[in-house]
């Protein structure tokens, strides 16, 4: 919900059913059934489907050190490959590779190796969107507009997660952050010294697509103002020109 404008636009403008995976219901043993619980909750008001990436409580604690065990980090591999080769997905949103979270950090390399295998075996494409939230993405290349409705359902679906905001307000503090992705990517996308974008809350996201078992980026940054519908044929045809990512 902390980075779902995309998603939460998706569902309603061009009808796409949302699959929110939780590959980790986090570290404490003793809040994991309450945050699946408040979950659920979140995902019904925000009309997204949900489901763990394994029973009965997601994977343990994810960290980037568990790659070292080449065993269990395959085991891994093959569980989140196996969900998206069973319902083929057109985006995924995952968070940024550099996104400061332990957990941020090993779901972005977890998720973008599943994605290249199983595009490796199966073929077709798949679009990504690499979110950010504790850190910045530092080559961002769309800027997507939200709403005050949307924004007002996001905050009431992420005000669901009761044990996360009693000991930190995200729900409060999301405006703020999404007035200040507007100020930011007006000018990193449209050139410093440029006029703002024309919304008040914005999300920014790097745009991806995976094929052949690569990541390639469109050649140019696009906005999407609130007013615009999206689809996921809009955000393809940004790729009229591609680049491969480094």
């Amino acid at each position: 919900m902390l980075t779902g404008g995309l998603a939460l636009r998706l569902r309603q403008e061009a009808g796409c059913a949302v699959l929110v995976l939780a590959l980790t219901l986090g570290r404490d043993p003793a809040r994991k059934e309450q945050r699946k619980e408040e979950l659920a909750a979140a995902c019904r008001v925000a009309g997204f489907d949900w489901r763990l990436a394994a029973e009965p409580l997601a994977f343990p604690a994810l960290r980037l050190e568990l790659e070292a065990d080449a065993a269990g980090w395959e085991r891994l591999l093959a569980t989140v490959a196996g969900h998206l080769t069973a319902e083929p997905p057109v985006l995924v949103l995952l968070p940024h590779g550099g996104d400061g979270h332990p957990a941020h950090v090993a779901a972005h390399r977890l998720v973008l190796q599943a994605l290249g295998r199983v595009s490796r075996e199966k073929g077709g494409e798949v679009l990504v969107a690499e979110t950010e939230y504790w850190r910045p993405l530092r080559d961002p290349n769309l800027l997507v507009g939200v709403a005050s409705e949307d924004l007002a359902q996001l905050i009431a679906a992420l005000a669901r997660h009761r044990g996360e905001i009693a000991r930190h307000p995200y729900h409060l503090r999301q405006p703020a952050r999404m007035m200040d992705a507007v100020r930011r990517g007006s000018e990193l996308l449209a050139g410093f010294g440029q006029p703002a974008a024309g919304m008040v809350f914005g999300e920014l996201y790097r745009l991806g697509k995976v094929t052949g078992g690569k990541l390639v980026l469109p050649k140019m940054p696009a906005v999407l103002p609130p007013e615009e519908r999206i689809d996921p044929a809009r955000l393809l045809s940004l790729f009229g020109q591609t680049l491969q990512a480094g």
